[in-house]
């Protein structure tokens, strides 16, 4: 396997340098470093107080009732930062997070890789949202599979014909295993089983995934966004470069009168501009 690009040192925008596999994914990493401090510090406070415990639940995960009927839309957020007890939900969905983010960070790079994770946690959690009202689901949702199910999809749809080892056995291509996964829970969404997967917000991930790939994404919105908050910014410092112009051509005229006939000459109006303009101008 260490023949394969996404193993070698120089995979990506190394400039020729060779750094540490954990270098080069510096927000994969941290996100995983994050999601195992807040399990662990959640773990605790639940061992040392089952009343705290079940306020973080109420106020941090998703809840159909309060994100929807109180507008605690951090939950939104929120809910992807919280696992379910034990270490199982967690350890499956940060190998995953590991494997697949390192992939997709070391394309989009730090900040963009961010933003796909928000963005499909916020997608992935919509999703879930519009099945619970269908069927009348009140259960809780929180979990990183989300926006890691979004990370699988659009690895594969970047490297479809990449390798990977499916439970480390398996060797099987990267398309393949993304058909197999969207699939599998879009089979199981409709089946009445007690697996309390949240199978429709796996598959909220995964189509924003496939959204982001053929769109890149909401994050044309943003870029959107800052042009027009440049242009407006550069207009603002335009019309203030025209009135300072203007401040100054009458301050100019002013003192020219002073130098002329002297200050008596001056008009109540002229001193109290000259007074505000001198203000200004010293700013």
């Amino acid at each position: 396997m260490g023949d394969r690009d996404y193993f070698r040192h120089d995979f990506g925008d190394s400039g020729g340098l060779r750094p540490s596999f954990f270098a080069t994914i510096p927000a994969t990493k941290i996100l995983i470093i994050t999601l195992v401090t807040i399990h662990v510090v959640v773990t605790v406070i639940r061992g040392m107080s089952p009343a705290a415990g079940r306020t973080i639940d109420d106020v941090f995960a998703l809840q159909r009732e309060s994100a929807l009927g109180r507008f605690w839309l951090w939950q939104f957020v929120t809910s992807g930062l919280l696992h379910a007890r034990g270490v199982s939900h967690l350890l499956w969905n940060c190998v995953g997070i590991y494997f697949f983010g390192s992939m997709v960070e070391e394309r989009l790079g730090q900040r963009r890789f961010w933003f796909f994770c928000l963005a499909a946690q916020i997608v992935s959690v919509a999703v879930y949202l519009t099945e619970s009202v269908i069927i009348d689901n009140m259960a809780q949702l929180v979990g990183a599979s989300g926006y890691e199910f979004g990370l699988i999809v659009l690895a594969a749809l970047w490297y479809p014909h990449r390798e990977v080892l499916l439970f480390f056995v398996l060797r099987i291509k990267l398309w393949l295993l993304a058909v197999v996964i969207v699939l599998a829970d879009f089979l199981l969404m409709f089946e009445q089983t007690a697996d309390r997967v949240a199978h429709s917000a796996h598959l909220g991930g995964a189509l924003y995934a496939w959204i982001y790939f053929k769109t890149g994404g909401a994050e044309r919105l943003v870029h959107a966004a800052d042009n027009f908050a440049e242009k407006r910014q550069r207009k603002r410092e335009h019309k203030d470069a025209e009135k300072a112009s203007e401040l100054r051509a009458e301050v100019d005229r002013i003192l020219d009168k002073v130098n002329r006939e002297g200050m008596t000459a001056l008009t109540e109006e002229e001193k109290r501009f000259l007074k505000r303009a001198s203000g200004r101008l010293g700013k």
